[in-house]
C-alpha cells in the first residue's frame, strides 16, 4: 500500500469511529477508559494519526456496536 493509500485507510477509519463514537453517545475517554488506554489514543485515531492494532480495533468495534470492516470503510455519513 503507499503512503497516500495508508493515509486515507487512516483518515477514513478516524472518521467512522468518531461518527460510531458519536452515535453510541460516547466520549472519547470512555472509549479510552473501556480498552484501557489513554484518551490520547482515542484522539489520534478520530484524527487520522495511528491506527489501532488488530487486537485493539476488533476490542473498538465490540465497544462501538459496529463491524470491524465497517470501521474500514468509506461510507456516506448520512447513509451510514
Amino acid at each position: 500500500m503507499t503512503s497516500q493509500a495508508t493515509q486515507q485507510v487512516a483518515l477514513t477509519f478516524g472518521a467512522n469511529v468518531r461518527l460510531a463514537r458519536e452515535r453510541a453517545g460516547l466520549k472519547q475517554r470512555e472509549i479510552a477508559r473501556a480498552l484501557d488506554m489513554e484518551t490520547l489514543n482515542v484522539h489520534r485515531w478520530e484524527k487520522g494519526k495511528h491506527v489501532p492494532t488488530m487486537t485493539n480495533l476488533t476490542r473498538l468495534a465490540d465497544v462501538l456496536g459496529v463491524e470491524v470492516a465497517w470501521l474500514l470503510t468509506e461510507h456516506d455519513e448520512a447513509a451510514a
